[in-house]
């Protein structure tokens, strides 16, 4: 198991053990090809603003597991398996079942991921400044 980015802040899980390896922060580039040679992305985040790392997942073929808060709806979709970030057991029956659906759950993210783009992005960037006008 591969560990990314930083440890941001407050307290923190403990993660080290046998087979963990921690990467820190690493390139883009070096990211997709993590993304893309992965079996299952985790994302347990339980302070969110949005969700890129699904996104990002999803876009290169790889299901997700991610946390059942709510900010991660919009990025979630019906494409990814969520659950509870304060329990390691609902995260491994969330890979075991990500794994058993792996077909149907990549299908569905790329499909998801499709609807997220820099135009749409700046668009509704725009129309939230307008209206607060």
């Amino acid at each position: 198991m591969a560990v990314v980015g930083g440890e941001g802040w407050g307290e923190q899980p403990l993660l080290d053990g046998p087979g963990i390896r921690r990467l820190g922060f690493v390139s883009d580039e070096e990211l997709a090809r993590l993304y893309r040679g992965a079996a299952v992305v985790a994302y347990p985040s339980r302070f969110e603003g949005f969700g890129i790392p699904v996104i990002e997942a999803m876009a290169c073929g790889v299901p997700c597991v991610v946390s059942s808060h709510a900010s991660l709806d919009e990025a979630s979709g019906d494409a990814a398996v969520r659950a509870d970030p304060e329990s390691p057991d609902s995260f491994a029956e969330g890979i075991a079942r990500a794994l058993a659906e792996r077909k149907e759950l990549v299908a569905r993210g790329l499909a998801h991921a499709r609807r997220f783009n820099w135009l749409e992005t700046g668009r509704v960037h725009l129309r939230s400044y307008a209206d607060a006008l």
